[in-house]
């Protein structure tokens, strides 16, 4: 006893310290581990008699969480004489999903045979359930035609507790949460290589018209290009021997492809020799003017003289007068063969309305 009230003695200490450690572990076990200690997991079954067999259904535990697998043994021992065949394997039994089942092999136990199956089961319905009995048959061995005899398995309740707080009310049940929206980053697009496709794409569609459309193009008229060179050389300079080349360049162009004028050298008798021609109907004036433009282009490119006077603008007038009689003459042309092409489709209807106005006439030509 004074060892035990001698707090200075080593052992008296232990021992103080050792029960008051005991006492609140038992005590408050949540204020020093934090959470109350386990449940003991204690198992259940019931034992049925039929005939002469016993059979048992255990399960691991009687109160489980919802969608929470559990164990569930059946065992029927039988005599050695007796054939056992258990229930038949299914995906439910009653309110329960089978997860697994298993067919253990009969053993034999002294004078008798013990039959097993083994299942794990899981529940999603909250509340008191119940493992309803199921069916199996038993027969003798001997003799071999011997009827199967029926027989039922004991049940067993279970307690499936849900998951939700105890405060939630009846409509507010949902083991199952809702779907969570998860927001995934969106990768930003490369528009480099689209932009350059679609460019590359429009530069090739533009060539191509542009291609296509110099195929399709008419090519200028002989006397739209010279129209075109008159204008050019109407801005340039009279004295210039080059002016003076390419305006007799360009006349002589438009000779040999529209009007289909022989090839001559052209030559300033050549040039004579054209004005002479009937069909071209120049002033006198003209004339004069495109005589001095070829006397002084022959003098400049076979004797190397300059040129004297200003003689362009007169020469491209000149032949101005000359496209535009040209374009009076082909005009004429075009109406008069209009001209003869309407009276020759008129003709065969007149004469046919005169025979028909005068029949007797016809007729009495015939007669005579």
């Amino acid at each position: 006893m004074k060892a035990l009230t001698n707090l200075s003695n080593p052992k008296t200490t232990f021992f103080v310290s050792y029960s008051l450690l005991i006492t609140i572990t038992l005590l408050f076990p949540k204020a020093l581990f934090g959470q109350e200690p386990d449940e003991v997991m204690t198992s259940f079954s019931e034992l049925r008699q039929v005939g002469p067999l016993e059979i048992q259904l255990e399960v691991d535990r009687q109160t489980v969480q919802i969608a929470d697998p559990f164990t569930c043994t059946l065992s029927v021992l039988a005599p050695s004489e007796v054939e056992v065949a258990l229930p038949a394997e299914q995906e439910t039994w009653g309110p329960f999903e089978v997860q697994a089942i298993e067919q253990l092999k009969d053993l034999p136990q002294e004078s008798k045979r013990l039959w097993q199956q083994v299942l794990v089961l899981e529940c999603l319905r909250p509340g008191e359930q119940s493992i309803p009995s199921m069916s199996l048959r038993y027969r003798t061995r001997q003799p071999a035609e011997a009827e199967w005899k029926p027989a039922e398995t004991p049940s067993i309740p279970i307690t499936i507790q849900s998951t939700l707080p105890e405060t939630a009310g009846p409509n507010d049940f949902q083991d199952i949460q809702g779907p969570l929206t998860i927001e995934i980053p969106s990768t930003p697009v490369d528009w480099r290589w689209p932009t350059l496709a679609a460019m590359l794409g429009g530069l090739g569609l533009g060539g191509l018209a542009i291609l296509l459309w110099k195929m399709v193009k008419k090519p200028p008229s002989p006397r739209s290009e010279l129209h075109a060179e008159l204008h050019r050389l109407s801005s340039q300079l009279p004295l210039n021997p080059e002016n003076h080349w390419a305006l007799d360049h360009a006349f002589r162009k438009y000779l040999e492809e529209a009007e289909k004028a022989h090839a001559f050298a052209w030559s300033f008798q050549d040039w004579q020799e054209f004005l002479k021609r009937p069909d071209v109907r120049l002033a006198e004036e003209h004339q004069a003017n495109l005589i001095e433009f070829w006397q002084q282009l022959e003098a400049w490119k076979y004797a190397g003289q300059p040129l004297k006077q200003p003689c362009l603008p007169e020469a491209i007038a000149a032949i101005r007068a000359y496209l535009d009689h040209k374009d009076q003459a082909d005009n004429k042309l075009k109406n008069s063969q209009k001209a003869d092409l309407e009276s020759r489709s008129i003709v065969p209807n007149s004469s046919k309305v005169v025979l028909e106005s005068n029949p007797t006439s016809s007729q009495e030509g015939v007669r005579s």
